[in-house]
């Protein structure tokens, strides 16, 4: 957040949509800037510690389930864990790649040699994150709404985290708020935060 506005150096107060998608939890927040004294305020805020990016993984891993429930990939329980591990991470490099490619191939020989890979179309992903998606778009919504009630007006939209660069979002955030907010670029939050913990001190 303190590396976005610093890289914009806004020069009059703003209040900024900060949506916050991680592996394992989904925020939106309303965060003010007061441009006289360099601070933040946080307006308010919502969320879900039980949504997040792992979530999408499993939509993915579901998917190809059935493929895998026809083959006999598990000998005991620890083999079980291997494959799990090896779904659930090749599940993530599919979700990702599925943010700028309308397919992707799911590398399922990796994980069972008598499997043939299968692919992962765009369209499939979202039909089967439907419900998440729904979910996520009521944390915004409500959040909005909350604001709205307050008579704050939005300024702009910042996306943190990886989860956020999925091609869902970007419209979602421009059916809520419209054509005259703009929606930042998503940042990463581990670069990111770390560059503003530290610019953070200079304005102390």
């Amino acid at each position: 957040m303190i590396s976005y506005h610093n890289d914009v150096k806004p020069v009059t107060d703003t209040n900024s949509f900060v949506f916050i998608f991680g592996g394992g939890n989904i925020e939106a927040a309303v965060v003010q800037y007061l441009h006289s004294s360099r601070s933040y305020r946080i307006l308010m805020s919502n969320g879900d510690s039980q949504l997040g990016g792992k979530d999408f993984d499993l939509v993915i891993a579901r998917i190809v389930k059935k493929k895998l429930t026809n083959h006999q990939i598990t000998q005991n329980s620890e083999r079980e864990s291997k494959v799990r591990f090896k779904i659930l991470k090749e599940a993530s490099g599919v979700k990702e790649a599925l943010s700028t490619t309308e397919n992707e191939t799911f590398r399922l020989n990796d994980i069972c040699q008598a499997i043939e890979d299968d692919n992962i179309t765009r369209l499939q992903f979202r039909e089967g994150s439907e419900e998440l998606i729904q979910r996520i778009r009521n944390i915004c919504m409500l959040t909005l709404n909350e604001a709205n009630s307050n008579g704050i007006k939005i300024d702009r939209v910042i996306l943190f985290g990886m989860s956020s660069s999925m091609s869902f979002v970007n419209p979602m955030m421009r059916e809520i708020f419209g054509a005259e907010v703009s929606i930042c670029k998503p940042m990463r939050m581990g670069q990111d935060f770390a560059r503003g913990a530290a610019l953070s001190s200079l304005f102390k």
